[in-house]
């Protein structure tokens, strides 16, 4: 985030235009030194570019503008975009990780993390799945998730989810890793779980060929 007001006017007005000259973005009442400086630690750090003939966004400058509201040109708050993997094991029990950090710590849910900036989906599922759990296993696209987690005051947790299946040996359990302790489960709590997680595998015991849940939870 940008905050110097020098620095958010130069990203302001080159968000508007395909290149500015020197003079053109300079204010007439700001010194030139000062004005200078902070035009190159935006340089520096990527978010402008000097060329022939003047200045322009650079590729960070260019990602940062697409964040940022139109009304306070502040970066809005986006929703979080996850992979959730539920994997069965030839009992039909689910695999289930105990939430060891806040927030919902304590609560069961389904292994998922987020998608990195610029990864493919399939990409990152295969990534998230042996980062998560050491596993390399198929997995097959079932669906799509938008959960809202409210309290009384705000919206605490806002994801959009990609949902993949697959099946493992019920004899295996990965182990314990900094945000889950895992468990086998043939029912899933609704009390003791994230919400959204047991409409979750109502969905995928439907076999429905591709489902899309979008559902609002509140929480105390």
């Amino acid at each position: 985030m940008i905050e110097h007001y020098i620095q958010r006017d130069i990203i302001d007005q080159l968000s508007a235009s395909h290149l500015l000259r020197f003079s053109q973005l300079k204010p007439r009442q700001l010194e030139s030194n000062l004005f200078m400086y902070h035009l190159k630690q935006l340089i520096k750090a990527g978010y402008v570019e000097k060329i022939d003939g003047g200045y322009q966004l650079g590729p960070v400058g260019l990602t940062y503008v697409d964040t940022l509201s139109l009304t306070n040109r502040q970066p809005r708050k986006q929703p979080k975009v996850i992979s959730i993997i539920t994997l069965q094991n030839n009992k039909g029990e689910w695999l289930l990780g105990r939430r060891k950090l806040q927030p919902y710590l304590g609560a069961l849910m389904f292994p998922c993390g987020k998608q990195h900036f610029g990864e493919a989906p399939e990409i990152h599922v295969t990534r998230e799945l042996y980062e998560k759990t050491g596993l390399a296993v198929p997995l097959v696209r079932r669906g799509m998730t938008d959960i809202r987690i409210h309290n009384k005051i705000r919206v605490l947790t806002h994801t959009i989810g990609h949902v993949y299946s697959g099946t493992i040996t019920a004899s295996f359990l990965p182990q314990e890793t900094k945000q889950y302790l895992y468990e086998w489960r043939a029912d899933i709590p609704v009390g003791g779980s994230v919400p959204g997680t047991k409409d979750l595998a109502q969905a995928l015991r439907e076999e429905v060929k591709m489902f899309f849940i979008s559902k609002d939870f509140y929480i105390k």
